[in-house]
């Protein structure tokens, strides 16, 4: 734990930055600093991360060149003679970088939370790290192959989510937030460090720790992760390569008592009753927890075979045509324990105990490994169309484990197995006067093994074709067929086009989607085993069937952007308190719209999302009909012109707001949410901040969840309210704050 104060620290720091300012020079985030960002506004101007108008001109290159990232080789994708960082990241086949911006920007840096920063509205435990599920269905992933990755996957370092970078000098990053008082502290701490040994060669290293104690006893999360990476950018020859491990330790309450929240309106968080139990304060262990770790690496190499033509970036006469070949290798190991030290002699945590009444250890586990062949074929002609096509042949291993702790106090007939009685209905296992009976209704399932092993694999070809026109026009469609592997019969086709027009002197930016997948069912669907629950359905061969169109048209200038989305759905996967159901025969729409804008009048900003979604069966969808956010700030740079220091400073609140929909239920053991018959939402969140930049220094201070201040709170009368989920309230008002130094020299 850190013994470092913040919010002291936070007062020290803005004292001297405005020391500071008085003396030094600044160097906000421009063309004309040491540090300049590819594709982000200059001189000050709103950068959000996750919008199409953040560009000051419409542009709609995608993929970056062979040869982007040699930094004296001019002029290069985005090249500056100033640039001292590039970023990007690899494409969905993990072979073509695309570009992707630093951020060093304060917009937005009060928001730490990744998954708050990522998604417009959640179902949430309360505290960062804990198990989340976003409510915008767009962003649900429901055919993930490990049940509960989904919960916790944007907290930890992977290969997906790899930055890779190419600096002219050394660049570090420090980053410290810190929040409430010791007995519910909130503490996070990250470095980042990457480094060029040659013009070609990149070495980078990401660490992180938190650990926050939560407001309601028992509910605390520990989190350690570190990334390793490295790339190596040659004119003909590209590789990147990754490595993460991540540990993940969850202390579980199972959601405090409601009836007591709601009379109660006065208790200190830490009284109310909780639904398990675990020790006295200080620590508040939990008897109930779940642990995780997630541990993968990549290896993507490209080799361009020989070129046909001449190519010569400073001729726009020049054409040339490429020949590409590729591999890709990714392996990844995840695993879930959960335990349980609750004596529930009783059933009243869970409905069955299949191998052990005293305590419940139960671990989850996919081993995967895949290997992708890849061969791209890619044109330019005079620097005015570039046209590539790539087919690839794939395979995938998996290896899934499950394993219960059987009883020790019980004598076995055999270590690995347990009877049947068929005149009880009942399993037992033991012999003599130690024979432990127990029920197995709702399981099909004749268990007969505290550990199983499950081997599968797949074969499966991709392909693709992608143009751009004139800078004007791109294109991508792309299909994939298993062949072979437990997931035969498995396919998809898609299709993206994307084009500018300039319409009243402004340039719009339209883009059109459209997908049709079968998707086999996931192998947690087909098998799982554990203490409490456990289900088969080897039977059905059946698909998810889905089938979405979508489009989007975002204007820059006008800092506005309007999406729609449509979905249709056959054989969907949903969520419930005990198994997870399939909506087998019966095809369910969604429907969304979402619009983005900006307003700005003088310094003052007001930034707004609005996503209205409509679901055909909301016991199978279940997302709230409205989500909004709104970020308001004024925005303000201190000149003096004594010594040309620059202090900016930014002032300002943001609400998150869901419409009342059937709220959602979390799991423990399973580490998901599902729906229940009780409502909750129609209450805004709202967080009151103040950031600050000074050269390579950033800082805030955040009052969260302030309308939850007892003279301005508003009255549940007996309701969620206030809930984040069902028998989860929001933590109550807590002053939090960060920092992060920036160092490249």
């Amino acid at each position: 734990m850190f013994k470092i104060k913040v919010i002291g620290i936070g007062i020290s720091v803005l004292l001297s930055l405005t020391l500071f300012a008085k003396s030094q020079d600044s160097q906000v985030v421009n063309k004309d600093s040491l540090l300049y960002l590819a594709d982000s506004t200059n001189k000050g101007d709103t950068v959000h991360m996750d919008s199409e108008y953040k560009h000051d001109s419409v542009s709609i290159n995608e993929i970056v060149e062979v040869d982007s990232f040699q930094i004296k080789r001019e002029p290069g994708f985005g090249y500056d003679s100033t640039q001292v960082v590039y970023g990007w990241t690899l494409d969905e086949n993990y072979v073509m970088p695309i570009k992707h911006p630093i951020d060093t920007d304060i917009v937005r840096f009060n928001v730490y939370n990744n998954v708050v920063k990522k998604y417009w509205s959640l179902a949430y435990l309360g505290n960062f790290g804990s198990a989340y599920l976003p409510l915008s269905f767009l962003d649900q992933n429901p055919y993930e192959d490990v049940l509960f990755l989904n919960s916790y996957k944007e907290y930890f370092n992977l290969y997906e989510n790899t930055v890779y970078l190419n600096t002219k000098k050394p660049y570090t990053e420090l980053y410290y937030v810190s929040g409430g008082p010791t007995r519910d502290k909130l503490e996070f701490f990250k470095v980042s460090h990457s480094q060029n040994i040659n013009e070609k060669i990149n070495l980078g290293v990401n660490f992180f720790v938190n650990s926050n104690k939560g407001q309601y006893r028992y509910l605390q999360t520990n989190t350690k992760s570190f990334k390793a990476y490295g790339s190596y950018s040659g004119k003909n020859y590209l590789l990147h390569s990754t490595f993460n491990y991540n540990k993940y330790v969850a202390h579980e309450n199972g959601g405090i008592n409601d009836s007591v929240y709601w009379v109660e309106d006065e208790f200190d968080p830490k009284d109310y009753p909780t639904n398990y139990t675990g020790g006295t304060s200080p620590n508040f262990n939990s008897d109930v927890r779940n642990r995780i770790r997630y541990i993968d690496g990549m290896v993507s190499q490209r080799l361009k075979l020989f070129s046909i033509g001449a190519s010569d970036s400073t001729k726009k006469s020049s054409s040339i045509a490429e020949p590409y070949l590729s591999h890709v290798f990714i392996g990844r190991r995840t695993s879930k324990m959960f335990s349980s030290d609750l004596q529930d002699t009783g059933h009243t945590y869970f409905e069955n105990y299949y191998f052990n009444p005293v305590e419940t250890f139960d671990s989850v586990a996919q081993v995967s490994l895949s290997n992708k062949i890849q061969l791209d074929f890619k044109t330019k002609i005079k620097n005015k169309v570039t046209a590539g096509i790539y087919a690839s042949i794939n395979h995938e291993y998996q290896r899934y484990t499950y394993y219960t702790l059987l009883d020790s106090s019980i004598v076995l007939d055999s270590l690995n197995t347990v009877n049947y009685d068929s005149a009880t209905n009942t399993y037992y296992y033991g012999t003599g006067d130690e024979v432990y009976r127990y029920n197995l209704v709702g399981s099909n399932d004749s268990v007969d093994a505290k550990l199983r092993e499950f081997n599968t694999s797949n074969i499966f070809i991709s392909g693709g074709i992608y143009g751009k026109f004139w800078n004007r026009f791109q294109s991508h469609f792309s299909a994939n067929l298993y062949l072979a592997g437990n997931k035969i019969g498995q396919s998809g086709i898609q299709g993206k086009i994307i084009t500018k027009a300039n319409i009243l002197s402004n340039p719009y930016l339209l883009t059109l989607n459209g997908k049709i997948e079968n998707i086999a069912y996931p192998f947690y669907i087909r098998k799982y085993y554990s203490n409490n629950y456990i289900w088969e359905n080897d039977g059905s061969n059946s698909f998810i069937n889905k089938v979405v169109l979508s489009g989007k048209i975002s204007a820059p200038s006008n800092k506005f952007e309007l999406s729609g989305d449509y979905y249709l759905i056959r054989n969907h996967i949903f969520q419930t308190d005990s198994v997870p159901l399939i909506n087998e025969g019966i095809g369910i729409s969604y429907l969304a719209l979402g619009v983005e804008k900006e307003f700005t009048i003088w310094k003052f900003h007001s930034y707004n999302k609005v996503l209205f979604q409509l679901s055909g069966d909301t016991k199978v969808i279940n997302v709230p009909p409205v989500i909004l956010s709104n970020s308001t700030y004024f925005d303000h740079t201190w000149n003096f012109k004594r010594t040309g220091g620059k202090l900016r400073t930014m002032v300002g609140f943001d609400i998150y707001y869901n419409s009342t929909f059937n709220g959602l239920k979390y799991n423990p053991a399973f580490s998901v949410f599902y729906p229940v018959d009780e409502q909750m939402g129609n209450y805004p969140f709202m967080d009151f901040w103040i950031n600050v930049k000074l050269k390579t220094v950033r800082f805030f201070i955040k009052a969260e969840h302030l309308n939850s201040m007892e003279l301005i709170r508003q009255s549940r009368a007996d309701d969620y309210k206030d809930y984040r989920a069902i028998s989860y309230p929001a933590n109550r008002i807590v002053l939090k704050t960060g920092i992060s130094w920036t160092f490249y020299n």
